[in-house]
């Protein structure tokens, strides 16, 4: 599959190509590349560690395994155990190492609608909410500002616009109102955090019914330990996939909080019941 995207980067004659690895980075299909203009490493968590290994220090060499000699790296300000592997692996190879300034974010707007900010001396506005997605959008312009300094036009406006209509479906996703319903796709400890804090800070007041399903190999005790304070109810569902944990096993575990659990077989179902609940409770 990564030798068919690259033929078809070729054929279309791409210019400069946005190569996500598939998992970790080290042993990744997508590291056959020579040494790429920028080398980007984002915010690292707890996941798929039957793979990539049990800490973040083990996670962080592989991911860092995409940095070759001479090449320039981007790397998302974060835990301190973190930044050491990675810094010790680019100084090894002889790469330099970029960290965003997250101190230097200037938060001007924020609301359910957006975010504007400032970093350095400019302003931008993007639709991302949550204050990851600002630390999200100034590793982006390092990123941008290293692609000129090797020689791509990147003009101001274009990277103030390819911001501002970034989305991002399924990450504190808001699909209505009346009530409100966000999706949100984030499933290890730091994701879900970060929807903690998010929920918080837009939804402070609110009742809130929490629709959940999840895969037997992610942490999901973490999960719920960090989410269930949040929400008065809960709805559980199995997820379409061999990996699944059931509906059943999910119900069980948030038993302990005390709380109303639906328990629905499938998704369809599950988001019916969820409208219910709030519709009963006029939650959010």
């Amino acid at each position: 599959m990564a030798a068919a995207a690259f033929l078809w980067f070729s054929e279309r004659g791409c210019d400069i190509v946005v190569l996500e690895v598939g998992l970790g980075g080290r042993l990744d299909a997508t590291n056959v590349i020579p040494h790429p203009d920028c080398a980007v490493i984002a915010n690292i968590g707890l996941d798929h560690t039957a793979i990539l290994g049990s800490t973040l220090e083990e996670i962080a060499a592989e991911k860092a395994g995409i940095v070759k000699p001479g090449s320039t790296v981007v790397l998302y300000q974060q835990q301190s155990e973190v930044m050491r592997v990675v810094r010790d692996i680019c100084d090894g190879v002889g790469a330099e190492l970029r960290v965003p300034d997250f101190d230097d974010i200037s938060s001007e707007f924020d609301s359910r609608e957006g975010q504007v900010f400032s970093y350095g001396d400019e302003r931008y506005a993007i639709s991302l909410l949550g204050e990851h997605q600002l630390y999200n959008a100034v590793t982006a312009i390092e990123v941008i500002e290293v692609l000129r300094e090797k020689g791509w036009e990147i003009p101001h406006e274009a990277l103030e616009a390819g911001l501002y209509a970034t989305q991002w479906p399924a990450r504190f996703e808001i699909v209505q109102d009346e009530p409100w319903f966000l999706v949100d796709g984030g499933h290890n400890p730091q994701c879900a955090e970060a929807l903690a804090e998010a929920l918080k800070r837009y939804f402070p007041d609110d009742r809130r019914i929490l629709l959940i399903g999840m895969l037997r190999d992610k942490d999901c005790d973490s999960v719920i330990d960090t989410l269930a304070p949040l929400f008065e109810a809960f709805v559980t569902v199995t997820p379409n996939s061999e990996r699944a944990l059931s509906a059943e096993e999910l119900g069980e575990k948030l038993n302990k909080f005390g709380k109303p659990v639906s328990v629905v077989g499938d998704v369809s179902n599950g988001v019916r019941e969820a409208l219910t609940l709030a519709e009963d409770m006029g939650a959010m």
